[in-house]
């Protein structure tokens, strides 16, 4: 690696960088402003070296042919053209003290893109991460602009950090959930069809302003969304991760960058790869809060935090697999608005909306996908179809694999292709599944699929992948957070996936827990009919991980819960039928 200056004066400094024959020239302009403006010379060294080690991985893999070993100098023809259609942009970082709304990556081609979608390879991904490296310091309002948002404002240039449906192009619609008040922001998130809310929700504050939980990805729809309730209730003064999940810390840094005024707050023990830097106090020099500050959100709000005066807040986890041993780790909050009563939490309770979300209802192929029993049939788009497509996705997103389904064989649903009768939907009509006939026959300890769908109805429950996988393995923790909470006045929850409001106050919200105690009858009681037949699936991959040393085993106490009810319910385990189990967990 070489680096030769190009020009150097007051105004600005160019340099050009050649990676074997290659070359990227990176401009910076350095110009005068408030301190704020500027970029420490540690994180300016850091973001350098980042790009050094970035490009000796590039041109370590650019050097070798397909199918061969490590041939340095070497490059095939085919490897060579894939980087020079990376490096033939020019990647331009400018900064303002006047100009700097927003930030994210930009990329000017020399010509036009003739495709939505980029091709990406291991190479072309590797070559591009010094420019990763140096988006940070770029200015949001610069690349509001860019090619990353085409004419509709629904794209989005980050999509390949977390990449599901529906990929590059993010429809979000605003809900208002108390008048002037609250509001919740849904865009869709899922795979192979099974689409759901990906929500954040946005409170206004007392003295002004507002404050955004769990940011969605910033498209300019979104964030013309969001500017009008700026223009109407104040700026964004806090943006808060109340989570640790991928799915929403992936947004939360390009979603502040485009409030600079605003802070950042996240759950306290968040995790980054393949360096943990976040346990040196070194989160904002990871790629996703690159130069943010993120400050650690306190485990309550005894304490002082800015928001106190309209928000109450209690922190739940860590839950780490193995007590810390294997990595994983979740974490929730929940935050109380005072003024409206409204409860908000990430995962650790949902519901089962009747109604079907309107971001799904924006584009119906997925609820016509799901509403066939099988790869065979075919259906027309009527209300009743969409209902019944909407139905199973939420059971799918809850279950995995849903007790009311039979899995077909991978050879065979490859096969089935050759006679779909709507493989013009998507994914060529891949249906690896049956839906049972309400008269069955169902295998033993499983039931029809619409005596689940009207057990959670629209009631508060805590999802099954939470019971059976996380929060089991701890419960005395889990229920000092649900009895604190249970102690706040609320009486609406909104959470970040499926429905978007929830009537429910504390009793509702604490009963949701009894699946950690020998309760009785609750929402979401997984020992009993119907919902022991959807359970089945995740009881087997808790199993599986249990053996593969990656989770623990559920807490005794709670185990022996689960076997009380069951045996008051008459549930037995039953022999496993062919059409259970997929993949590695098939039995």
């Amino acid at each position: 690696i070489k680096g030769s200056s190009q020009s150097n004066s007051a105004a600005g400094q160019a340099k050009t960088w050649s990676i074997g024959n290659r070359k990227a020239k990176f401009e910076f302009e350095y110009l005068s402003g408030p301190q704020e403006n500027m970029v420490a010379a540690s994180q300016f060294g850091a973001i350098l070296l980042l790009a050094l080690v970035s490009c000796l991985h590039a041109y370590h893999f650019s050097s070798m042919p397909a199918g061969l070993g490590k041939h340095p100098g070497r490059t095939s023809a085919q490897s060579d053209k894939r980087l020079r259609t990376v490096l033939q942009g020019i990647l331009t970082l400018k900064s303002s003290a006047h100009d700097r709304d927003s930030a994210d990556l930009f990329t000017s081609h020399s010509k036009p893109a003739t495709r939505n979608v980029p091709h990406f390879s291991r190479k072309s991904v590797l070559a591009t991460l010094p420019f990763a490296a140096l988006a940070a310091l770029q200015p949001a309002k610069e690349a509001s602009a860019s090619s990353l948002l085409d004419e509709s404002g629904l794209a989005y240039g980050r999509w390949w950090v977390f990449p599901l449906a529906p990929y590059s192009k993010k429809k979000t619609v605003r809900t208002e959930i108390v008048k002037d008040e609250v509001w919740a922001f849904d865009q869709i998130i899922g795979a192979l069809y099974v689409w759901t809310p990906l929500r954040m929700t946005v409170v206004k504050l007392g003295k002004g302003g507002l404050l955004v939980f769990n940011p969605v990805p910033p498209t300019e729809e979104c964030l013309k969304l969001v500017r009008e309730l700026e223009g109407e209730h104040g700026n964004v003064r806090y943006v808060v991760l109340g989570s640790t999940a991928l799915e929403h810390k992936s947004a939360a840094g390009p979603f502040k960058r485009h409030f600079p005024s605003s802070e950042l707050w996240v759950v306290p023990d968040q995790y980054s790869f393949p360096f943990g830097l976040e346990n040196i106090g070194m989160l904002d020099y990871t790629q996703l809060f690159w130069g943010l500050n993120p400050r650690p959100l306190p485990l309550n709000s005894d304490g002082e935090v800015p928001w106190k005066d309209d928000l109450d807040h209690l922190v739940l986890g860590p839950f780490k697999s193995r007590g810390g041993e294997a990595p994983g780790v979740f974490e929730d909050v929940a935050f109380l608005h005072k003024r409206t009563k409204t409860l908000l939490v990430t995962d650790v309770v949902q519901t089962f909306p009747s109604k079907i979300p309107d971001v799904i209802l924006d584009d119906p192929r997925a609820l016509l996908f799901h509403a066939r029993d099988d790869a065979f049939g075919k259906v027309q788009d009527t209300p009743e179809v969409r209902q019944r497509g909407w139905e199973r996705i939420a059971l799918f997103s809850l279950f995995f694999q849903p007790g009311g389904v039979d899995v077909v064989p991978w050879g065979q649903a490859f096969e089935d292709l050759k006679k779909g009768q709507m493989n013009e939907l998507g994914w060529n009509g891949l249906f690896p599944f049956t839906w049972r006939a309400q008269d069955g026959p169902h295998p033993q300890g499983k039931f029809y699929w619409k005596e689940s769908v009207e057990a959670l109805k629209d009631k508060c429950f805590v999802p099954a992948v939470l019971q059976k996988l996380i929060l089991d393995r701890e419960p005395s923790k889990v229920l000092a957070f649900a009895d604190r909470v249970a102690q706040w006045d609320f009486e609406r929850i909104v959470p970040s996936h499926l429905g978007a409001e929830i009537k429910a106050g504390p009793a509702e919200f604490r009963a949701a827990f009894q699946f950690l105690e020998d309760g009785g009858d609750f929402a979401g009681n997984l020992e009993t009919r119907p919902l022991s037949g959807d359970a089945q699936f995740l009881d087997d991959v808790s199993k599986s991980l249990q053996e593969f040393g990656t989770i623990s085993a559920p807490d005794k106490k709670v185990e022996d819960a689960r076997k009380k009810r069951k045996e008051r319910a008459g549930i037995t385990e039953g022999r496993r039928g062919s059409g259970d189990g997929w993949g590695p967990f098939r039995n």
